[in-house]
């Protein structure tokens, strides 16, 4: 009987435990592909009825959205990575009804990018008949916010747009898998406006970060719940984070203040402007103070404040430049000042200059 109740035990310690890794797995995330500013519309997100299920399942169609003209816009690669796969002379506006050779398989004129930093695939499909760089070719690298080609109508389409998706293989017909956008959550409908930064990777509540990130370590940490209230509200961004301290009037120690805590460590050393993103309302705390630091780089400390009211946009905010070593610990911490304000930890964006 004894022997029964410990095997019962184990088991529901490793049911528990499988369950905690599956709540704390990371999702990787991307940049539109587009020019920086300008505003897409997604008219076909993840389940899609029209096209967007079984091997699909998780792909995303862009086009420009109020009454623009999308066909010629220019896609940028959202990745550091590089060609596995690129497939041209697919015309536009024909050969737009079934999947077969004549149009790449439905594909079109289409690429697929290998992510360097995490081995990911991304497929960019239906591109301009002649749009893909004359020196783009299978085994080139790409950069972030590199040309890859136009939007156009080619294969298996409708319409102009353009068709992205993530893939664990390289395999024509492999399954989608889930991904973010750093810009945000997106579904049919959404209208979202393009961050797509070079030389930069993203780092986002918790436990999500981008293709192309330079860390070879990342966690995120946050104040104890009986210290703080944290809320996860996703309707602004993926796993978007804000803390309230319900309890500032009765504890004033200073270490009970709402706090959220990264740690980072890079595979390369370079100077980084580091901006740091949240949308600002009057219920932001409008005095947080912001902590770098390392024990192993003592020469890397700072203190930052900054009024998280200051614009009511979800916005990046240029929180410092400096220099980060490689393969070094650091810390960025995020600490509440005002009684009964919220402190929002969303993301971390590093855009590398040299």
């Amino acid at each position: 009987m004894q022997l029964k109740k410990k095997i019962v035990s184990l088991v529901a310690f490793f049911a528990v435990l499988m369950g905690v890794v599956g709540l704390v797995s990371a999702t990787d995330m991307i940049y539109l592909p587009f020019e920086p500013g300008t505003m897409w519309e997604c008219v076909q997100g993840n389940n899609g009825s029209y096209s967007h299920f079984g091997t699909l399942q998780y792909a995303y169609d862009f086009t420009r959205g109020f009454g623009k003209e999308s066909f010629g816009e220019d896609v940028l690669s959202p990745i550091y990575g590089e060609i596995v796969d690129l497939r041209t002379g697919a015309p536009d506006d024909e050969l737009n009804d079934g999947s077969y050779p004549g149009n790449n398989n439905g594909w079109g004129n289409t690429i697929l990018i290998k992510d360097y930093a995490t081995n990911k695939y991304l497929r960019f499909a239906h591109l301009r008949e002649g749009s893909i760089p004359w020196y783009l070719e299978e085994g080139e690298s790409v950069e972030i916010g590199e040309k890859i080609g136009e939007v156009g109508n080619s294969g298996f389409s409708s319409a102009a747009h353009l068709h992205l998706h993530m893939q664990a293989t390289s395999d024509g017909g492999a399954q989608s898998i889930q991904f973010y956008f750093i810009e945000g959550p997106l579904k049919k409908g959404s209208y979202v406006k393009s961050e797509n930064t070079p030389n930069s990777f993203v780092l986002d509540y918790k436990h999500d970060k981008s293709l192309s990130h330079e860390v070879t370590y990342y966690k995120g940490y946050m104040s104890k719940k009986s210290w703080a209230k944290w809320d996860i509200s996703p309707l602004t961004h993926p796993n978007q984070v804000t803390g309230k301290n319900r309890y500032f009037a009765k504890i004033k120690s200073y270490f009970k203040r709402p706090w959220y805590k990264w740690k980072f460590r890079l595979n390369r050393t370079g100077y980084f402007m580091i901006f740091v993103k949240f949308k600002g309302t009057y219920k932001r705390d409008p005095n947080v103070v912001y902590y770098l630091y390392s024990s192993q780089d003592p020469g890397v400390f700072s203190t930052i404040y900054m009024d998280q009211q200051m614009c009511s946009a979800d916005n990046w905010h240029l929180l410092i430049g400096t220099t980060l070593k490689a393969y070094k610990y650091y810390y960025i911490k995020l600490m509440g000042q005002t009684q009964g304000k919220y402190i929002s930890a969303d993301g971390l964006k590093f855009v590398r200059l040299w």
